[in-house]
């Protein structure tokens, strides 16, 4: 037996993605850093294509003695035109998240959670660790958390709890939390990176 192999033809596709981004420091009850990003997005697979415009806007504020606290809003804004012709959401998600430099050690520890419009809750926690002048070595972990409904069969109830990654049964879910790990080399303006996710 023989195989013959038949094109079906060829397409393209592209991305495109423009940003504008003003960020400045703000002394008000400690320091602050603010920044907005305007983004248009275009996309096109073939003869179909998608546009949208967006913004994030951010903020940290730098105790000059405890944590620096930080919140982000992501993907504010409208899609200009669908693939199928059809208005979709864009996936905005705020964040908020917290990093401090534990007393007497090179350690800073880190922690996050985003919740998106229509997708699970996130929730990550890290460490970076500064052993010597130009090293630093990083950890971290991510998890989703689930609200999940179940109805009861017997009953016809339903049940409803959040669950975390791994304590839920479905295998897609097991694959949305991990260990990350990376190293840091910086001298004066360079620096080189490397991360790894399990």
């Amino acid at each position: 037996s023989s195989t013959t192999a038949q094109s079906d033809g060829t397409f393209s596709a592209n991305d495109i993605d423009i940003q504008a981004v003003v960020g400045r420091s703000v002394s008000w009850i400690g320091r602050w850093d603010i920044g907005v990003a305007t983004r248009f997005i275009s996309s096109s697979i073939d003869n179909y294509s998608a546009r949208a415009l967006s913004f994030d806007l951010g903020l940290i504020y730098h105790s000059p003695s405890g944590p620096s606290v930080a919140a982000a809003i992501t993907n504010v804004g409208t899609t200009l035109s669908s693939f199928d012709g059809m208005d979709e959401d864009l996936p905005t998600a705020i964040t908020v998240g917290m990093s401090h430099y534990l007393a007497h050690l090179p350690v800073r520890v880190t922690a996050d959670i985003s919740i998106p419009r229509d997708a699970n809750i996130g929730l990550s926690v890290g460490a970076q660790v500064n052993p010597m002048a130009p090293l630093f070595l990083r950890v971290g972990y991510r998890s989703l958390l689930y609200y999940d409904r179940t109805v009861d069969q017997e009953s016809g109830g339903t049940q409803a709890k959040w669950q975390f990654a791994p304590s839920v049964s479905d295998a897609d879910r097991r694959q949305a939390f991990g260990v990350s790990g990376g190293l840091e080399l910086a001298w004066r303006k360079f620096s080189v990176d490397y991360a790894y996710t399990a």
